[in-house]
């Protein structure tokens, strides 16, 4: 943008002095020993053109050729070199050393044809356009720099901040393990310890019921023993769910693929919330579970895939061992095993089995394609 102010600025005070220091026969030019005339409309529209042109080219060959023809065109035509201060804001600092050369001599020709001041002007002009040129070159080097300062600025801001997340989600996945870990301690320590103790005393009291039987000795006991029945049922569910909670569905899962490391190549994609009941827990462990031990059992390829996802209505496992000769062929036949309702292949493998029982509690479906590999696609509806 301030290179077309400066332009603006230069083209301006050079048709302010052509028309300002010009007589009558400002425009009468020697062309070959001949005067002509050349109108100061023409003049001026000869220079704009070439100074668009000069913005508009990109090729410093063609900016060369373009400011030589008008040179050369000042040399015989005194009125174009006092509009060149216009056109040497273009070539200042661009080593254009023959033109630069030209256009002096045409200012000094100039100078058998228009007054002392006109040509002082000229030369103030150019000093000013090679001045605004510098000052606009610094600026914009400048720009430049400040704005890949700041690029590189709001580059490591979003490095940081991403590392930031990072570190938040890496600190509370450790928070989140620790408290599975510390729910784990506690289930534990109450089913040893206080568990124990009040089974211990459960055995007592129907002890001490059998060999006292008078009343009203054996009813209190009675009422005793109802109420640590009652404590021991509360603490076993307590423990249950402290346990259950505790249970990191990802890491279980993660652990259940870990037989195939060393045997196959194998990816787990994992894409479930932290939020799963505990039925769906167990049910999509023991799937998992059953899955890998059936590969590793009878499978001969050396690729599988193991998909985990979550939907807004259901949960999805996709269990996938096939070989590299067969990626990228199309699937040709397919079974499909349903729930209760529907039907159930022959194929009765007791680990089948326990997958299809597992599909069946959630009414869900169960599809295996056997024709690259062996492909179990289990869909769970949410309750």
């Amino acid at each position: 943008m301030s290179y077309i102010i400066d332009r603006l600025i230069i083209l301006f005070l050079s048709l302010y002095l052509f028309y300002f220091f010009s007589g009558e026969n400002a425009t009468a030019e020697l062309l070959k020993g001949k005067e002509i005339y050349v109108s100061p409309v023409v003049l001026v529209l000869i220079l704009v053109i070439v100074v668009s042109l000069l913005c508009y080219v990109d090729s410093r060959k063609n900016k060369g050729i373009i400011v030589l023809v008008y040179s050369l065109t000042a040399v015989f035509m005194p009125s174009f070199a006092i509009l060149s201060p216009a056109v040497i804001y273009d070539i200042y600092g661009s080593r254009f050393i023959l033109q630069a050369l030209i256009m002096i001599m045409a200012i000094v020709n100039a100078g058998e044809y228009y007054s002392v001041k006109m040509l002082v002007g000229v030369v103030i002009i150019t000093c000013l356009s090679c001045i605004l040129n510098d000052k606009s070159t610094k600026n914009e080097k400048l720009f430049t720099k400040v704005k890949r300062i700041r690029d590189d600025e709001q580059e490591k801001n979003i490095l940081l901040a991403e590392r930031n997340k990072s570190l938040i989600e890496k600190q509370n996945n450790e928070l989140y393990v620790a408290t599975l870990k510390e729910r784990n301690r506690i289930a534990r320590e109450i089913h040893d310890n206080v568990g124990h103790m009040l089974t211990r005393s459960i055995l007592q009291m129907g002890a001490l019921m059998a060999v006292n039987r008078e009343e009203p000795l054996h009813g209190q006991l009675a009422s005793v023993k109802d109420s640590l029945d009652t404590a021991m049922n509360n603490i076993r569910e307590s423990v249950h769910d402290l346990h259950d909670e505790a249970i990191d569905l990802k890491q279980a899962v993660n652990d259940a693929a870990l037989p195939l490391e060393g045997k196959f190549r194998y990816r787990l994609e994992y894409d479930i919330s932290t939020e799963v009941d505990r039925k769906y827990k167990y049910a999509i462990i023991s799937i998992v579970k059953e899955g890998v031990s059936n590969i590793i059992k009878h499978s001969k390829n050396n690729l599988v895939d193991i998909t985990l996802r979550e939907h807004p209505a259901m949960y999805q496992i996709i269990i996938h061992d096939y070989s590299e000769d067969t990626v990228g062929k199309q699937h040709y036949t397919e079974k499909i095993y349903r729930n209760k309702k529907g039907y159930i292949s022959g194929e009765n493998g007791i680990g089948l089995q326990n997958m299809r029982d597992r599909v069946d509690d959630f009414q869900g479906n169960i599809t295996i394609t056997t024709d690259r590999g062996y492909k179990v696609f289990i869909t769970l509806p949410k309750g």
